[in-house]
């Protein structure tokens, strides 16, 4: 009886494993297929994957066997734990969170990263204004603060080099800039490379856009500064009350309790005598 069982629970998880699999195969090809030889993103760039992997810093077409083999290596590993334990209800669903965990921890890496750039990137356009007001051109002004404006292997310095290598190989600038903030999905960056592509396109000062948009930036870390410390504070109210207002009544009311107590025991006691 108990191998019946065990057979039937393990072509459950096969043909599980195989309907993930199926379901997700638009994006498994997406991973193996190359971009076109053109300036423009292709397909695969576009997708689900892609994105993630990029923005998490890895380069996409090297990490997809370590990717979809974490994915069925924890998937099948859970499972077979789940049964080894005893819980063989709960084997049918460890198979697709073991199928959810290396996107959970690739989510957790691209949010670390983001929040790395968020941080740098007012002093980096202000650096860049900097050199630019200087007089050197954008290309080298985006290399000079990348080499020596930002820390080594800092992940903004990364991405700026590598779009000083494709611009240096005769990409467009605007796209070049649109690809860089699709490389990172900040949505600072977003704003900073349509600022610069409308500048561009209509001849605006470049050094006026960026100084512009080093002032949004401040202002909306500034804006989530504050959005923080709000919501640090509400969290720290509840606890501050529960702990605080036990010792305020003590202090405060027992004593006022206490001398009410004691006047109206005086009253009685005048009441009495006459």
């Amino acid at each position: 009886m108990s191998s019946s069982l065990d057979f039937t629970l393990a072509l459950l998880l096969v043909l599980i494993i195989g309907a993930l699999l199926w379901l997700d195969q638009a994006r498994l090809l997406a991973m193996v297929a190359r971009p076109p030889r053109t300036g423009e993103p292709g397909a695969a760039q576009t997708s689900y994957y892609w994105k993630l992997t990029r923005q998490c810093g890895l380069p996409p077409y090297e990490t997809w066997p370590f990717y979809i083999g974490a994915k069925l290596v924890l998937a099948v590993l859970l499972a077979v734990l789940a049964l080894r334990v005893g819980l063989g209800r709960w084997a049918l669903l460890c198979l697709p969170l073991g199928f959810m965990i290396p996107d959970l921890i690739l989510m957790s890496v691209r949010r670390n990263r983001q929040t790395t750039i968020r941080k740098a990137l007012s002093f980096f356009l202000d650096l860049l204004v900097s050199l630019l007001q200087a007089g050197l051109g954008l290309e080298e002004a985006f290399a000079r603060v990348a080499r020596e404006g930002l820390p080594p292997g800092h992940p903004l310095a990364n991405e700026a080099l590598r779009v000083v290598e494709e611009l240096s190989l005769g990409r467009d600038r605007s796209l070049g800039f649109q690809l860089l903030a699709d490389r990172t999905g900040v949505v600072e960056l977003r704003s900073v490379a349509n600022a610069l592509s409308v500048g561009l396109t209509l001849g605006g000062s470049v050094e006026t856009t960026l100084k512009a948009q080093a002032e949004l930036v401040r202002a909306k870390r500034r804006e989530d500064g504050l959005k923080r410390l709000n919501i640090a504070s509400a969290q720290v109210l509840l606890p501050l009350m529960l702990c605080g207002f036990p010792v305020f009544a003590v202090l405060v009311f027992a004593p006022l309790a206490m001398r009410v107590m004691q006047s109206l025991a005086d009253l009685g006691s005048i009441l009495r005598v006459r």
